[in-house]
């Protein structure tokens, strides 16, 4: 009953757990991965910070703090927004976005003055991000959530009926279920592994940019302009898509691409404005010099 299958990638994971026991209380799997990229995150951090000179204890605590703003941001935004929205999300795309928004207002405000300057920071903290959500995504393969629609594709996820929600399960998909071994199970995509390869990719990225970063603050804005456009294209296979009642359309579709532009934009100035003062400096030198 507790199997997921990979058909057509030839994996097959027999009676995975949803939850583990602690004091006789059954905790969901999922806060044990979530927690385990928040420390991971925090833990690369400090890291980071000390490699572009950053107070590594401050950094951390900051970083601590973020992540609690964030939290409680992303789900009183939710709760105060999901009156307008049809859609049912666990730890959804909406709070990611209201949380990190918010983050990024209270890290500026938190840097003024500070020896932690927000560029520096955000793009040790950017890293750290991506790092934690690789963790925290693979718990979503214990929890049988954040799933797709319907599909035949390679990466196919076969689950049994009864974890997917009476909201997910949609008349199309009831026309598509298998019975093996006398129990039920829906062939879907799985959206949180769409989720972890694209913060994979986007943490490569990141990475090899790391070396030779234009300006302070670049890795933010690559991040922003990745995760946005994967995040459009990822948004097609969900089985529970964010609409905007009104207007009947999803929001995603209408804050990635505005996310994507804005960061596009500032990164395209400032790189060029980065290469000018570039330019500026050498030529300086080149008069001092002679």
């Amino acid at each position: 009953m507790n199997d997921i299958l990979f058909p057509n990638l030839k994996f097959s994971f027999k009676a995975v757990p949803e939850y583990f026991k602690v004091f006789n209380t059954q905790v969901p799997l999922l806060y044990l991965f979530i927690l385990a990229g928040i420390i991971l995150g925090l833990v690369n951090l400090g890291l980071w910070s000390k490699r572009w000179y950053l107070d590594t204890k401050k950094a951390v605590r900051l970083g601590l703090i973020t992540v609690i703003i964030s939290f409680i941001a992303g789900r009183v935004g939710y709760v105060l927004l999901s009156k307008d929205f049809e859609g049912a999300i666990v730890g959804g795309e909406i709070s990611f976005y209201i949380a990190l928004i918010a983050g990024l207002i209270f890290i500026k405000f938190a840097t003024i003055g500070s020896k932690n300057k927000f560029d520096d920071f955000c793009d040790c903290a950017t890293i750290s991000l991506c790092l934690g959500q690789i963790v925290a995504y693979g718990g979503f393969f214990f929890s049988r959530t954040m799933l797709g629609w319907y599909t035949h594709s390679l990466t196919r996820m076969m689950i049994p009926v009864n974890f997917v929600s009476d909201s997910e399960t949609s008349y199309t998909l009831s026309n598509h279920m298998e019975e093996l071994n006398g129990v039920k199970y829906i062939g879907v995509h799985p959206i949180f592994l769409y989720e972890m390869i694209l913060s994979l990719v986007i943490l490569l990225v990141l990475l090899s940019r790391s070396r030779k970063r234009g300006f302070p603050g670049e890795l933010l804005y690559i991040y922003l302009i990745l995760y946005s456009a994967g995040d459009f294209f990822i948004e097609t296979y969900r089985m529970t898509p964010i609409i905007l009642k009104n207007l009947d359309i999803d929001l995603t579709f209408i804050i990635a691409p505005v996310i994507f532009i804005i960061a596009g934009v500032i990164l395209l100035v400032r790189g060029v404005l980065s290469k000018k003062r570039g330019i500026r400096k050498s030529i300086i030198r080149r008069r001092r010099k002679k």
